[in-house]
Parts: C-alpha cells; sequence; structure tokens
C-alpha cells in the first residue's frame, strides 16, 4: 500500500520565525504541480493523501497526535513509512517517538545544517529536539550537511558528550554524498530500521530561500537527492519527515516545490 502523507502545522515550538505550520498546504499544492513519474526509475510514484492534523499550540496535542498516527499507520500497513510533513523540526522527535516503541532499535539520521542539540530548556523545540530525542528515547543520532557556521562550540562539545556522529556540508561538497555517508557508518545501519529527516535548510539558500534558518553553505538540490537515495537504499526507512519549509519567508513557493520533489525523491527510492 503506498504511504500516506501527514500534513503536521506546526511552528509553536520554533526558536526562529514562524511560519512553518503554513507548510504541508504549500507542499501539497506543489506536488499536484509535478508529474508522479520517476524518469530515473522507469515508473510511477505513488501515495496517498493522508490529512493534515489539527492542532493547538500545546506540545503534548503534538506528540499525542503524531503517536496515534503511528498506531493507525500499524494497523493499515505495518511496512508502510509513517511520512510527516512539517512544520517545525520539533516534528522529528514527535515521529521518533510515535515509531519507538514498534521499533525498538530505530536509528536516526538527520539531513540539517544544525545539530539541534541547543541546551534549552523545557519541552523539544526545533533547536534541541535531537537532545531530548537522545534524552527520552535514548536512540543514535547521525546529522549530514553540517554548515561551517551554523554552529556554536558548545554544541559539538555537546555532540562528542552524545556520541553523536556527523558530517559537514563541505565534505559532502568535496567528498560526494557516498562518501560523506561512509563518514557516518552508514553500512552499520544496512538493514536496520530507520527515522529519516531532512530540514530543508540543508540546502543552499538559492534553492530553498524560504527555510524558517537558512545557513549560508548549504549543500546542492543534486547532493541533497543523493544522500535521500542513498539512505533510504541502506535501511528500512520506518519514518520520514520534511521541516522547516517556511511559505511566508517565500512567496515563489520555490522551496515548497524543492520539498515536494524531495519528497517524491524518497517514495520514488523506497518504492512505497
Amino acid at each position: 500500500m503506498p504511504a500516506r502523507l501527514y500534513g503536521v502545522p506546526w511552528d509553536a515550538t520554533t526558536l526562529g520565525k514562524k511560519g512553518a505550520r503554513l507548510a504541508p498546504e504549500a507542499i501539497r499544492r506543489e506536488l499536484g504541480r509535478l508529474h508522479p513519474y520517476d524518469a530515473e526509475g522507469g515508473r510511477p510514484v505513488s501515495w496517498l493523501a493522508g490529512k493534515d492534523l489539527t492542532l493547538s499550540e500545546d506540545h503534548g496535542d503534538l506528540l499525542r497526535a503524531v503517536g496515534r498516527l503511528s498506531e493507525q499507520e500499524a494497523k493499515l500497513d505495518p511496512e508502510a513509512p509513517l511520512v510527516l510533513l512539517g512544520g517545525d523540526h520539533a516534528i522529528a522527535y514527535a515521529g521518533v517517538g510515535g515509531l519507538h516503541k514498534r521499533f525498538p532499535d530505530l536509528e536516526v539520521v538527520s539531513l540539517d545544517a544544525h545539530l539541534d542539540l541547543r541546551p534549552v530548556e523545557g519541552g523539544p523545540t526545533n533547536g534541541n529536539w535531537a537532545l531530548r530525542m537522545m534524552e527520552t528515547f535514548e536512540r543514535p543520532y547521525r546529522v549530514i550537511g553540517v554548515g561551517r557556521f551554523a554552529n556554536d562550540p558548545g554544541l559539538f562539545d555537546t555532540a562528542r558528550e552524545r556520541g553523536v556522529r556527523w558530517v559537514s556540508a563541505q565534505a559532502v561538497r568535496e567528498r560526494g554524498a557516498r562518501e560523506a555517508l561512509a563518514g557516518v557508518g552508514l553500512e552499520e545501519l544496512r538493514g536496520k530500521d530507520l527515522y529519516l529527516t531532512l530540514d530543508i535548510d540543508v540546502v543552499e539558500q538559492g534553492s530553498a530561500p524560504g527555510a524558517s534558518s537558512p545557513a549560508p553553505d548549504g549543500l546542492s538540490v543534486v547532493q541533497v537527492r543523493s544522500l535521500v537515495e542513498g539512505i533510504s537504499q541502506v535501511g528500512r526507512v520506518r519514518g520520514f519527515d520534511i521541516s522547516e519549509v517556511n511559505p511566508t519567508v517565500d512567496p515563489s513557493g520555490i522551496t515548497a516545490r524543492l520539498a515536494a520533489f524531495l519528497l517524491l525523491t524518497f517514495l520514488g527510492t523506497t518504492g512505497t
């Protein structure tokens, strides 16, 4: 059965400019403008519309709603990945939380310019969701595409203390996607259950001007596409999200269109 696309209109926990709650509608609109045929794979790409969640600004509401989605998906099709259209990056915490009981050995891989390990008090935000995820669910964490001037020294200290494996955007550009993935031990994940989260700010600003917290040295669309394909082909992706698309700062719709393209890339690669 094709994957269902669930919109998570959430930006109550963003540390940046609000507006990511509008992304699910914008991404769905751009999906309708692309042809769901994978010219590289030579086959159509299909999905089910799913629904957009109705959420308050209470973080517990987000966690409960995504948890219910995970339980629902397990009954409808236990092999279909949970696909979330965000929303700020705190939706990744909710996604991992909704899946970790079903997949206790779940590995988390993030494409992101930021480490998201800020020592911010309180519940998960888009800047500390990964730290809270490791504290709460005790899941390992790998980050690919870390920006050169996007993280302060304390975050790298936290990464080392927590055993986070990361690769910089510059390393991806210089060595290519395959070697960059090897740098975070991707082969160790072969055949394992994965959660893949994609913060759109991992892409260069010219191609993704509507990122909530843009980084100046992001990756090209081709590089990010290759990373999505490489990760999806190695493990069993149980959950996937795209976050931090902010239509309020990109009226052209370029960023939402890119998100739709990367979503189709994921669906086409995994065969869902």
